[in-house]
């Protein structure tokens, strides 16, 4: 597949809020004077930005498809930090933001800046936000900024901080499929779908994703290949240490190695058992708290360790969790760079573990 690279010029500037919009996220808008699209920096509360991994895109991977949309999350964390603001932009032709958070607005389409959010403690995170690909095939530059200040206020300013990262955007041409059908029995998940034409189809990957935005091959199918009539296909997932909204798409890949994406399904289902599902960013960086994805049978509580490769315990806290899907979060980007395993002990002193390398 031919790719056209470009470059999108873009700058963002945050501003942290003010205490008297804490109730009313409507009243600051950030129109002329607080945002500028010339500068990364912040003119109401410092200039002062540091190239840093403090701000945490989630949602939108290396290489997306042309006018797909992606659910997004953007995290700041500093430990002085009461307030957070952030800003993010995309260009003119590097796609568009939309957002159902309060907290967060769209500005110019491009562009997207936070209201009034909350006072928190050490770290905030804006959701319900969507990136939507642009139609063209090439490289665009998404760049974005955070600003937290110690102040109730939040105007002392204890640090910006500002990065840039560039996804690939692909035009795939999906296969005919004629339907795409799910059904959940006892925490099986059965996929059933039918393709009205094949033209040098190599096989199926089954993905299946926790958050509609991240997703992982489950299974392969292999293809008829070439034809011009119906052909059935089906696969069954195991999902039974899964609960919540489990989401499927089906990633066609030809024999020449290009691929197109089918819709996203999703399904919901009821934990049977208590289970660790996934650890993100893994690997992980200096400053970064790790997430846990964790399926409990009942609310409880549980144990969160990290061993060394020589089994010696390193950390070690206990997190209240509740029935079913939880999302989990822990501090641990001070420790020295390494391979660990982490590892989530319940009550009855079941334990499931993964590995972690931290960078």
């Amino acid at each position: 597949m031919n790719k056209i690279l470009y470059t999108i010029s873009i700058a963002i500037v945050i501003v942290v809020i003010g205490s008297s919009a804490i109730n009313s996220p409507q009243q600051e808008t950030h129109t002329t004077g607080y945002f500028s699209s010339t500068a990364q920096s912040c003119s109401c509360h410092g200039t002062t930005m540091i190239v840093s991994n403090n701000i945490l895109i989630t949602g939108i991977p290396d290489t997306v498809v042309a006018g797909q949309s992606y659910p997004m999350s953007l995290t700041i964390s500093n430990p002085s930090g009461k307030k957070f603001g952030f800003a993010i932009n995309s260009g003119t032709t590097g796609g568009t933001f939309t957002t159902t958070n309060p907290y967060a607005q769209v500005s110019k389409g491009y562009e997207m800046t936070h209201k009034s959010p909350p006072a928190a403690t050490g770290t905030y995170t804006w959701g319900n936000i969507t990136w939507t690909a642009p139609a063209k095939a090439g490289t665009v530059k998404i760049a974005y900024c955070g600003l937290c200040g110690k102040a109730a206020s939040g105007s002392a300013m204890v640090a910006g901080y500002k990065n840039t990262f560039s996804p690939v955007v692909v035009i795939v041409t999906p296969v005919k499929l004629s339907s795409f059908d799910i059904a959940e029995s006892k925490g099986k998940v059965n996929m059933a779908w039918t393709t009205a034409s094949e033209i040098n189809v190599a096989y199926f990957s089954v993905q299946r994703s926790l958050d509609g935005a991240n997703f992982t091959t489950v299974g392969k199918v292999t293809a008829s290949g070439n034809s011009a009539s119906l052909h059935a296909y089906d696969y069954t997932d195991d999902a039974t240490n899964l609960s919540g909204a489990i989401y499927y798409r089906l990633n066609t890949v030809d024999k020449d190695g290009k691929n197109s994406f089918s819709k996203v399904v999703s399904v919901s289902l009821t934990a049977h058992n208590s289970q660790l599902n996934s650890i993100y960013p893994n690997p992980l960086r200096a400053g970064q708290d790790l997430k846990l994805n964790y399926t409990s049978t009942k609310t409880c509580s549980v144990s969160v360790q990290l061993l060394s490769m020589l089994g010696k315990r390193v950390f070690n806290t206990n997190l209240s969790v509740n029935e079913g899907s939880n999302t989990l979060s822990v501090s641990i980007g001070h420790l020295a760079a390494g391979v660990y395993y982490l590892s989530v002990v319940s009550e009855n002193g079941s334990a499931q573990r993964q590995q972690l390398v931290i960078q």
